[in-house]
């Protein structure tokens, strides 16, 4: 699924991250993916077992480990340029994508400034 803004020639893609989907604006002349600090939020503190929890979203079948931790790999930090345009020092992660029934291991620079209620992050395809 995408919707594409033809003024902007720029589109947005349905990624899946753990099962779950987010929209991504797609950018192809970006060097790096960036990902708004608010989709690693929404896996904090949701447990990968069958028990559901106060603080758990979903009940997941593997046993006492944290989502957040099995979905996103943290890799250190790393310069990238950031949403607003500037240069910056960000954290990154890898993780694994589903979009148009492909699965790939992606890096991602985590972005403060991705304030768009609308798209998760920018990716590259």
């Amino acid at each position: 699924m995408n919707t594409r803004n033809n003024k902007t020639s720029s589109y947005t893609e349905l990624v899946h991250i753990g099962g779950v989907g987010f929209m991504f604006g797609v950018n192809r002349s970006l060097k790096h993916n960036l990902i708004s600090p608010a989709v690693l939020a929404f896996f904090d503190g949701v447990q990968e077992s069958e028990e559901a929890i106060k603080d758990c979203a979903f009940p997941l079948p593997i046993f006492n480990t944290n989502l957040h931790k099995s979905i996103f790999q943290y890799l250190g930090d790393d310069w990238a340029v950031c949403y607003d345009g500037i240069f910056r020092k960000c954290p990154k992660v890898k993780c694994r994508i589903e979009y148009n029934s492909n699965t790939h291991t992606e890096v991602f620079n985590i972005d403060r400034t991705l304030a768009d209620g609308k798209i998760a992050g920018i990716i590259s395809l």
